[in-house]
């Protein structure tokens, strides 16, 4: 290395394969070993761009990015959230672990960490590209690209990051006990860079890259207010991270000058330095060295454990493909005879309390807030680990329904309490956030917590969760014209059902409005068949069956919004799809197809309640 004070050279480190496996095997307890120390020193950013797999040596390249503060910000919405603050803090804050980032409901997502980015980069963004450059018909096309070096291979041959999580595991522990041996002697080390000048990511840079190539399109290029308002976009995020307010001038002015913002701060310091120089005081509410400080004060066997079952469920996450040709299939021995209605009773009901307790056990809870991290389903197949959030598909409102109904069932307050918690949770991330739900369903949008707060309000005997559960509601209407799911899931299908439940309890017209609002939407969007109707509610697929996103659970509401309507026209329809339903079932395998995947000649044939015989009432 050539220090030049303002500016520097280091040697060029070139990607290199691994002749044998005991050298993967070390390439990743080196990197398990790294991602303690950059865990312990609050390091951030080193994603694939900024390691690259040098044989047995994991070399990490752009160091800036250490003793990295956080925002004063004790009004953002993520203060009183503590699973997100616990993840914020965790090892998965690091870049090196798998985090998988969605970029669009048909889009399969892309990873770019250090683990997790491969060379096939099939889930990466797709890039600005110069395609038929030696032609007349020269063009920019957006492909996808390839991360680059960040991954070691044998014999030039990928490898399975999978088969070498131990080594990553051992080398995390390792060097997480050494610092903890000599912690002492680590602190007194740290001053040495207390003067130090790190980088600030207050946003990606990948953000900062897209807005300004769309600053460059002729339709914003005609006026510079255009350009100007399209930089206005930096305000979206200001009411979840309200400390992005004081930096937005900064930001606008370089994205200006053609370039991509940059902050800077010391770790002995609570100030933010612009790009010209200008300082921010007490951006932080807290320096990089007494995060660093604190955070090694707190190391312990309980935090390992903590950050080892992060590290290994990201790993897993990363690797569960769902794929309906290969699930697994469970045989059941069937009893010799069915046990009396007593004692398969009590045997639900404790098994229902040993999910209770370990529900509580993995809460984390904050003064009267609690969430859960967990692996979630990310779409398309994939899973990543991150917090629970609103929606009742995979989020906190099933928990608290859950633990709610069990409190009351088995007068157990330590339930009820937590189910309070967690509903304290959702209404404050729905509070700052809700402006981002744009789906109607019963899962996966606004009517699947109204019926979270229709069922609690009812149980506890609130009306003020019920009174919330109405004004909800009024957000409805415009949506429901724009529906395009229009299943069970997260469209109008399951928004009829919802709205049916809260009529009959609290009478209002214009629930009754809005949910034959939906009953036209599924009208005018229904197909017709060779017998029969059918929706499209999956991009790509042709209309389903089953009860989540096929005709047996449009049917359903469609009857149901007859009944309670008195519009014969829905009852008209709802037969027509379960004629469409039929025409499709299996006397051979006694089962309904699931459409959503083509394997071939294969058939695929689910047995769940989204999909097949068990959800169809048809």
């Amino acid at each position: 290395m050539l220090d030049r004070h303002d500016y520097g050279w280091v040697e060029f480190i070139a990607a290199k394969s691994c002749e044998h496996p005991q050298q993967v095997e070390n390439f990743y307890y080196r990197l398990g070993g790294y991602l303690a120390l950059l865990y312990a020193i609050e390091g951030t950013d080193f994603h694939a761009e900024n390691t690259i797999a040098a044989g047995e040596h994991p070399v990490l390249i752009d160091l800036e990015s250490l003793f990295h503060p956080r925002a004063n910000a004790p009004d953002s919405p993520n203060a009183k959230l503590p699973a997100r603050q616990k993840i914020s803090q965790s090892v998965l804050r690091v870049g090196l672990l798998p985090k998988l980032e969605l970029a669009s409901r048909k889009e399969r997502g892309f990873d770019v960490s250090a683990i997790g980015g491969n060379y096939a980069q099939i889930y990466s963004p797709k890039m600005p590209n110069i395609a038929d450059f030696s032609r007349n018909e020269i063009q920019q096309q957006n492909d996808r690209q390839a991360i680059g070096d960040n991954q070691p291979r044998l014999n030039g041959e990928a490898v399975n990051v999978l088969d070498y999580q131990d080594a990553i595991a051992r080398g995390f522990t390792d060097i997480y006990r050494s610092i903890v041996q000599h912690r002492d002697e680590f602190c007194e080390f740290l001053n040495c860079f207390a003067g130090d000048e790190v980088r600030v990511i207050l946003r990606e840079t990948r953000s900062y890259g897209l807005l300004l190539r769309e600053s460059f399109h002729p339709d914003v290029l005609r006026d510079a207010l255009d350009r100007d308002r399209l930089f206005d976009r930096l305000w979206v995020e200001v009411p979840t991270f309200p400390y992005l307010a004081a930096a937005i001038n900064a930001e606008k002015t370089t994205l200006w000058q053609g370039d991509i913002p940059k902050f800077l701060t010391r770790p002995n310091s609570r100030n933010l330095w612009l790009e010209n120089g200008e300082c921010i005081p007490d951006f932080f509410d807290r320096t990089g060295l007494e995060l660093v400080r604190n955070r090694l004060l707190e190391f312990n066997e309980a935090d390992l454990s903590q950050q080892l079952w992060l590290i290994r469920t990201s790993l897993t996450a990363m690797a569960a493909i769902a794929q309906p040709q290969k699930s697994p299939t469970y045989a059941v021995p069937k009893p010799d005879k069915a046990p009396d209605r007593k004692t398969a009773n009590a045997a639900y009901l404790q098994a229902a309390i040993a999910v209770a307790d370990r529900l509580e056990s993995l809460a984390i809870c904050q003064g009267d807030f609690a969430g859960w991290i967990a692996p979630v389903f990310a779409g398309n197949h994939r899973w990543t680990v991150h917090t629970l959030g609103w929606d009742l598909f995979d989020g906190m409102p099933g928990i608290a329904i859950f633990l709610a109904y069990l409190g009351a069932i088995v007068g157990d307050d330590r339930y009820s309490k937590l189910a309070n918690s967690a509903l304290r949770s959702i209404l404050h991330q729905v509070k700052y956030e809700g402006y981002l739900i744009n789906s109607i369903g019963a899962f996966n949008g606004w009517a699947g917590l109204i019926y979270t707060f229709t069922h609690l309000g009812r149980l506890w005997q609130q009306p003020e969760l019920i009174s919330q559960a109405v004004i909800w509601a009024q957000k409805l209407p415009p949506l429901i014209e724009k529906d395009e799911q229009l299943d069970i899931i997260g469209g109008a299908a399951g928004c009829i059902h919802v709205l049916s439940g809260l009529y009959q309890y609290v009478g209002d017209d214009r629930l009754k409005i809005a949910a034959i609002k939906c009953g036209d939407r599924l009208l005018k969007t229904a197909r017709s068949m060779p017998q029969g109707i059918g929706w499209i509610t999956l991009p790509e697929c042709q209309p389903l069956t089953g009860f989540s996103h096929g005709a047996a659970g449009i049917s359903r509401a469609l009857f149901e919004l007859a009944a309670f309507s008195g519009e014969q026209r829905f009852q008209e329809a709802a037969i027509g799809a379960i004629d469409y339903e039929r025409s499709l079932f299996s006397q051979q395998m006694k089962n309904w197809p699931d459409l959503r995947f083509e394997w071939g000649d294969r058939v695929l044939f689910g047995l769940g309640w989204s999909h097949g015989a068990p959800g169809s009432w048809t």
